[in-house]
């Protein structure tokens, strides 16, 4: 506290717009969805499995960002840690589910991947887990990083949490192989390459390799057998593309520069976006899941937009024709009552 030099300054305001500006209406919200009782050690787990609860739950926050929310963007507790949107990004189901969760990791993968954010032939954390697995998790003990592996792989399986249109079929990391035609293409003529293949020749194969097989000291990964590139759901594959892959682990820095706007590598279009996307996902991943031009601009404006997000320009109109409309009845009623 003696450290950090005062400043005097006022707090800055809040710029919410209405309804949300109005304090109040948390109190409404906060008796239908606030639970303020403190973490309690379930009696039916060992106490490492509680402590890993408590790191998860109380502490690490994990299904604030892995649940679904409902309308009103409260946790539904019934599907947690089945995966939702986060932003441009998306938080996977991490239950215990072989198919659609992380069921099929084991106890080392699952500890890997809190210390390092990087499963080779797994998954790499990027965006929020990057941050997360950064600033967090890499300096847990060993004790505590066994005990949250320890209670993650207790969470009852979800197989579809409804957050994405398709469900997924097997594993995200199950999915794809090396692929490569590059070298048939030398000294041909009149080749007619498809424009994902295109951008990924000319953004992606120095780094990933035209076969998708990574780097042989594994710092950039395979895109097949890779959760980004084998989900449902292909925001985080698209999100890592736009936005990179930056985070420090010990002295080991991991990155991947975007490809977004004031990129210093190469800025590339939603269309081409698009493309190189939908070629990894069919060349090495999860030919199920395809992204439109469409959805890559809402991925880079933020992601899609919760339900009171969307409604919430409408409420103040809304409730200003109410008033108008009560206003209205009120006076009809008393050149009513004036007429008796």
């Amino acid at each position: 506290m003696k450290d950090v030099p005062a400043v005097d300054a006022p707090s800055p305001v809040t710029a919410l717009p209405f309804p949300f500006n109005i304090r109040l209406s948390m109190a409404g919200w906060n008796l239908l969805f606030l639970n303020a009782k403190p973490f309690k050690p379930d009696p039916a787990l060992s106490d490492k499995d509680n402590r890993g609860a408590y790191l998860a739950l109380a502490l690490g926050h994990c299904d604030t960002c892995h649940t679904p929310r409902n309308a009103l963007m409260a946790e539904n507790e019934n599907l947690s840690m089945g995966g939702s949107p986060l932003a441009s990004w998306y938080a996977p189901n991490i239950t215990s589910s072989k198919r659609a969760g992380i069921g099929g990791w084991s106890s080392d993968d699952v500890a890997q991947y809190l210390k390092t954010g990087d499963v080779p032939g797994k998954a790499q954390a990027a965006g929020p887990m990057a941050e997360a697995v950064e600033h967090s998790f890499q300096y847990l003990t060993d004790e505590d990083i066994g005990a949250l592996v320890a209670y993650i792989q207790k969470i009852p399986a979800i197989e579809n949490s409804g957050s994405v249109n398709k469900s997924q079929t097997h594993a995200r990391e199950a999915y794809g192989q090396a692929y490569s035609v590059e070298s048939t293409l030398r000294g041909a003529e009149n080749v007619n390459l498809e424009k994902g293949a295109l951008v990924y020749d000319g953004a992606c194969a120095s780094c990933h390799q035209p076969a998708g097989i990574g780097s042989k000291d594994g710092y950039y990964p395979q895109l097949f057998h890779n959760t980004a590139t084998g989900s449902i759901d292909p925001s985080n594959l698209v999100s890592a593309i736009i936005y990179g892959v930056d985070r420090t682990i010990g002295q080991k820095h991991y990155f991947m520069p975007g490809f977004g706007k004031q990129s210093y590598a190469e800025e590339l279009s939603d269309a081409d976006i698009a493309a190189v996307a939908n070629f990894v996902l069919v060349k090495f991943g999860n030919a199920e899941a395809k992204i439109t031009e469409e959805q890559v601009k809402e991925i880079r404006n933020g992601g899609s937009k919760p339900l009171i997000g969307r409604v919430s320009p409408y409420i103040k109109p809304f409730l200003s024709g109410l008033l108008v409309l009560a206003i209205i009845i009120l006076a009809y009623l008393v050149r009513l009552k004036k007429h008796d």
